[in-house]
């Protein structure tokens, strides 16, 4: 496998960060925005989801304009 890291520690150092992605359990958020609102987002943008008194930080990971709607279906994780 082809790679830049470097070192064993550098190597370690990423598995962790990546891992450390699992270890909380994590959710796919489905929700439709106003199109005005929401067109600059992209995949891999993070947004803040306020529901019910409760703020969770999230990754986009999928969009889709419904033009005619004036909408964007959005995909969220986290």
């Amino acid at each position: 496998i082809s790679t830049l890291l470097q070192t064993t520690a550098g190597a370690q150092a990423l598995a962790d960060t990546l891992t450390a992605l699992y270890a909380v359990p994590r959710h796919l958020y489905t929700l439709t925005a106003a199109l005005d609102d929401a067109l600059a987002l992209q995949p891999g943008d993070c947004v803040a989801l306020n529901h019910a008194g409760e703020t969770r930080n999230l990754l986009v990971i999928g969009t889709r304009g419904r033009y005619s709607s004036d909408v964007l279906d959005l995909t969220l994780w986290g």
